[in-house]
């Protein structure tokens, strides 16, 4: 299968213009470019963030969206809850030590193919992504932004040969990668794979 990925990142508002400086990269650039969402305070507004995904919903038929647990269960479930986004869940860890606990979608997908369930985890989604890229099965919307990422990022790797993005090596802001390795491993996943039939299935 071909994949069509874009990457929206987020920044706190009232922030941007000092990290700017300190980081050396045009933020405030991007921001005025309507590259890089920006919303008032100085962390970043969840509830925007839900209305952003509210509004795709209403565009698109998401199968699922990929969450770290950092944070996610306490400050932005609720949001979604508020403006009754209703998609599937998949937890998927940023780092490389640990991998989530498999759905109850993803344990049935598993085994109507005679397979044992595994969470998402980030060596997993990683090499999915670069398979993509090699074999050009996907087309990623180019920004600077997204290409800010790649450039700056690296990896880690540990005797098993699992690798995930180091952000305390990257030598710029990553996540809009990390994220884009996410979605790639939820768009891949046991469960989605058996969505498949359903006409246009999107990820974010």
């Amino acid at each position: 299968p071909t994949y069509d990925a874009w990457v929206e990142a987020w920044t706190p508002g009232y922030t941007a213009l000092e990290r700017s400086k300190r980081d050396n990269v045009p933020y405030d650039l991007w921001i005025a470019q309507g590259l890089l969402n920006a919303p008032p305070g100085r962390l970043i507004r969840m509830d925007f963030i839900a209305a952003r995904i509210a509004e795709v919903q209403s565009e698109y038929q998401l199968s699922a969206i990929a969450y770290d647990a950092y944070a996610f269960r306490r400050n932005f479930e609720p949001e979604l809850d508020k403006l009754g986004v209703t998609v599937p869940l998949l937890e998927h860890p940023q780092g490389g030590k640990r991998r989530a606990r498999p759905t109850s979608e993803q344990i049935e997908a598993a085994k109507a193919a005679g397979k044992e369930a595994e969470g998402l985890w980030m060596p997993g989604s990683l090499s999915e992504l670069e398979a993509m890229i090699l074999e050009k099965r996907i087309r990623i919307r180019r920004s600077p932004v997204i290409v800010s990422a790649i450039m700056g990022a690296t990896i880690e790797e540990d005797a098993f040969g699992n690798r995930w993005f180091s952000k305390r090596k990257a030598t710029t802001r990553i996540d809009p990668l990390v994220a884009l390795a996410m979605a790639v491993g939820a768009a891949t996943s046991a469960a989605s794979k058996a969505a498949r039939a359903k006409p246009r299935v999107y990820f974010i």
